[in-house]
């Protein structure tokens, strides 16, 4: 897998949900760096988990805000992390049950292409529908 680069045409317009998802490609970036040096399964594995627990809490953030917009696709969009935290499990799987690199950085590579394909297919129709209300970063720059 090669870095992922956060690009701004990801940006969904809330602040605190835009630097999540840049968060997360930097861990998808670290844990891939530290599977190339070899780095042992316990390290990798912490930042597997350190990535786990923030996509939970940013999880929560995305659903309180589709929740207070009345977001028509909430329950498919709650689908849809369910599926990333459920193949994130199955990423540390592949870390826990042997020091394979080539199958973790194949895992690695995965969990990448399913979060940015997430973010570009279901978290961009977020914006596309906080901007058919009118909505726009500097009215809604934060979820609190």
């Amino acid at each position: 897998m090669l870095n992922i680069v956060w690009s701004q045409a990801f940006r969904i317009g809330v602040r605190g949900i835009d630097e999540s998802h840049a968060d997360h490609l930097d861990f998808l970036n670290l844990i891939t760096t530290l599977i190339r040096a070899k780095e042992d399964t316990s390290v990798i594995l912490s930042q597997v988990e350190r990535l786990y627990l923030d996509l939970e809490s940013h999880h929560q953030d995305e659903d309180r805000l589709m929740i207070d917009l009345g977001y028509p696709e909430l329950t498919a969009h709650q689908a849809v992390h369910t599926f990333l935290l459920d193949e994130l499990k199955v990423l540390a799987r592949h870390f826990v049950q042997g020091n394979d690199a080539s199958a973790m950085l194949r895992a690695a590579s995965t969990m990448g292409h399913l979060l940015l394909d997430h973010i570009i297919r279901h978290d961009l129709a977020i914006l596309t529908f906080m901007q058919g209300r009118g909505l726009t970063e500097t009215r809604l720059s934060m979820v609190d």
